[in-house]
């Protein structure tokens, strides 16, 4: 079954992930910049490929493999972002027995709730897959922009990532994921859930926003000459 295959891919992600920021840290400690960039980035490139992932694993899930409309967002060549979008916008459809989303709006609460699940895509997955998508064109150091000239901006974002914003970054997809992955599969779940996984995003953004690398870093650097 596809679903298990997807399954066993975004373990090994996961794993790799995880090897990826013991690696990141190893260098903190020996102050290797080189490495720490060369480790965050391929951490940036398994985030993308855990979105990617994870995008996979819901579409084929049991209760949703034989709903044509939604297998059919796998077999296209289109943006990740549009097929989370999609994804949730055929959900919504579905969910609430309706021939098009625009008819929701006859609902403004549950309405919003579907606007908040596109802006979540918008704040969250998508400035990751801009990211992702450079690195995995080999602009590791200098972004470019389609008129072939640096982006200042994408440049910026890149350097003020840091294995800790990262792995901020990486819980928020998780909760993210687990929220569209209620409303593909389980909208009573959806419902039930929905405020205690947009706490836990809440909460998130908040340590993500708070973090301290310096001190971090120093902590690492520190426990290591503690170690020899």
């Amino acid at each position: 079954m596809v679903y298990n295959l997807h399954n066993k891919n975004l373990i090994t992600i996961e794993k790799a992930l995880t090897k990826t920021s013991s690696l990141v840290k190893q260098a903190i400690r020996k102050s290797n910049i080189e490495d720490i960039i060369y480790h965050q980035n391929i951490y940036i490139l398994l985030l993308g490929a855990y979105i990617e992932n994870r995008l996979n694993k819901i579409i084929f899930e049991n209760s949703t493999y034989k709903d044509i409309q939604i297998e059919s967002i796998s077999q296209n060549s289109e943006s990740i972002i549009i097929k989370w979008n999609k994804i949730i916008e055929i959900s919504f459809i579905k969910n609430y027995n309706l021939s098009d989303i625009n008819i929701l709006k006859n609902d403004i609460k549950i309405y919003k709730q579907y606007e908040l699940m596109i802006e979540i895509i918008k704040d969250y997955i998508s400035p990751l897959m801009e990211l992702r998508n450079k690195i995995a064109h080999g602009q590791w150091i200098y972004p470019i922009s389609n008129t072939n000239k640096l982006n200042s901006n994408l440049q910026n974002r890149l350097n003020s990532e840091n294995i800790l914003s990262l792995q901020f970054k990486l819980s928020l997809v998780k909760v993210i994921c687990n929220i569209i992955n209620d409303l593909v599969v389980s909208p009573i779940a959806f419902k039930r859930d929905f405020s205690n996984h947009y706490k836990s995003l809440s909460n998130i953004n908040h340590n993500l926003a708070t973090e301290d690398y310096e001190k971090f870093k120093l902590s690492l650097i520190k426990r290591s000459k503690n170690t020899k």
